[in-house]
């Protein structure tokens, strides 16, 4: 017997110190730390896992092979108290991650120190958890969200079975996720959505999303389906220039006073890339599209074009287009207007 402890609220850890197993000090006294990091998971609360593999810190046999706790024994925590970063279970609660540079993305989930495979910081312990980010971005861009969950198929008992305390079992655990159902959302802190998508399996997923403008966003992470809770992922954000950004610089005119040119202005700007001619296409009464290209309006990256003059009770489809050197062309949605 090298060490043993109790449960939270029973007792003290007791090592028995001078067995000589501990005068080997290798790996920074390896033994005396796994040895004390496998009582205080008891003191946390953990039970004796089984079969003995070599693979989990709460086996009931010392291992050296590893160094502190594996997967299912963070696991074992995150069911117990949560993640690091509980409670971050609603919008006005997110977890602020702070400012998001162009090209730096920031990942969060790795375990520091010693390499845990598949190990994460990060978990999701039930069908109705969500987990909430703040980030920001000091301009317009393209926000990209990508989970990894972090499980695998591995043997997972109890220290009891066919009736003996002691003895070892072997039972199948699955956390692999693979049919596990996740949902990541993107909003702004008032919880307007600006872009979401539902996925299922181990992925990684990715969600872009288009940020309109700087400030401040959040980022929701939850999943459906889980059959064995928790579940660990690891998380990554990262902010780029959209290629081709446009819109209208106004909500779009739906009504257009008859008999005289009618300006449209749009807003459009190429990120990375070079931008080409700005369009502005429209019809009149079902007549084919015509385009007229745009040109430079009042104000830094505006656009100005006109649509002739039009009879009163005339129908008038139009949009926008922009070209892109790489990405080709980006046109907005059709507005119908009228005259009257």
């Amino acid at each position: 017997i090298l060490a043993y402890n109790y449960y939270p609220n029973t007792g003290d850890m007791v090592i028995n110190s001078f067995d000589s197993f501990y005068n080997n000090l290798g790996g920074d006294s390896l033994r005396m730390r796994n040895v004390l990091a496998h009582e205080v998971g008891h003191g946390l609360g953990f039970a004796h896992v089984c079969p003995v593999q070599r693979n989990k810190l709460m086996e009931p046999f010392v291992a050296t092979g590893y160094d502190g706790p594996r997967h299912d024994d963070i696991r074992a925590a995150h069911f117990n108290y949560g993640d690091v970063f509980e409670n971050n279970d609603t919008i006005a609660e997110a977890t602020l991650l702070g400012p998001l540079s162009i090209g730096a993305p920031v990942a969060i989930g790795d375990v520091p120190g010693a390499a845990v495979a598949n190990g994460s910081l990060l978990s999701l312990d039930s069908n109705e958890d969500v987990d909430w980010y703040s980030i920001s971005v000091s301009q317009r861009s393209v926000l990209t969200v990508t989970i990894t969950p972090r499980g695998f198929l591995y043997d997972d008992a109890t220290q009891s079975c066919n009736g003996l305390s002691g003895s070892c079992c072997y039972n199948q655990f699955d956390d692999s996720a693979s049919t596990s159902g996740y949902t990541i959302e993107v909003r702004t802190p008032g919880g307007v959505l600006v872009a979401t998508r539902s996925v299922v399996g181990a992925g990684p997923h990715t969600l872009p999303a288009l940020l309109s403008g700087p400030g401040e966003y959040v980022v929701g992470i939850s999943a459906a389906g889980i059959t064995n809770p928790p579940v660990l992922y690891a998380l990554s954000l990262g902010a780029s220039l959209a290629p081709v950004i446009v819109e209208y610089a106004d909500p779009g005119l739906v009504w257009i006073a008859p008999g005289a040119p009618t300006p449209i202005v749009a807003r459009a700007s190429a990120g990375t890339q070079s931008l080409g001619a700005v369009s502005l296409r429209y019809s009149i009464n079902g007549a084919p599209m015509t385009s007229v290209v745009m040109g430079p309006g009042s104000q830094a990256g505006e656009w100005i074009a006109s649509i002739p003059p039009v009879a009163c009770g005339s129908t008038i489809v139009y949009s926008v287009r922009a070209e892109g050197s790489s990405s080709g062309s980006v046109e907005l949605s059709s507005i119908t207007a009228r005259t009257g």
